[in-house]
């Protein structure tokens, strides 16, 4: 004789996340959710995609307050486990890249302001800081 098994329903498994997908900002808290998204459900445990290791590990810390806000949304046993995974960030509209290495005439020296910080490898952060904002602005100014 063969035991019962009982077999998901796709259907309904999708139609959960889709739900915690639409109520993710009350669930995670609206700063969170900004950076994180439900990506699957599978046996009770909620996979949760997260922009980076930082929003990774925030989404980790409250993952016990978003179980207890699952189970009001969903009720109780929908979901028993978070799993958090990082992925990449994504990029947002306006945010430019330097793909290529600073050109030679962007090299000189420090301007005379910086001569007051006194740490030498802190001016030249400072300084290196300074030709990446520029550089950003010009090609933002091309574009």
């Amino acid at each position: 004789m063969l035991g019962r098994r009982r077999v998901a329903r796709p259907g309904k498994r999708q139609e959960r996340l889709e739900l915690l997908s639409v109520r993710w900002e009350r669930i995670a808290g609206e700063r969170l959710a900004e950076h994180s998204r439900p990506s699957s459900l599978d046996r009770g445990t909620l996979t949760v995609s997260a922009e980076g290791t930082a929003w990774a590990s925030e989404a980790g810390a409250v993952a016990g307050s978003m179980l207890n806000r699952i189970e009001a949304e969903l009720g109780r046993g929908v979901v028993k486990r978070i799993k958090v995974r990082a992925r990449a960030p994504e990029k947002e509209p306006g945010m430019t890249r330097m793909t290529h290495a600073p050109r030679e005439e962007d090299q000189g020296p420090p301007p005379e302001e910086l001569g007051s910080i006194k740490d030498e490898k802190l001016r030249e952060a400072v300084h290196r800081m300074l030709k990446a904002s520029k550089s950003i602005e010009q090609n933002e100014q091309n574009d």
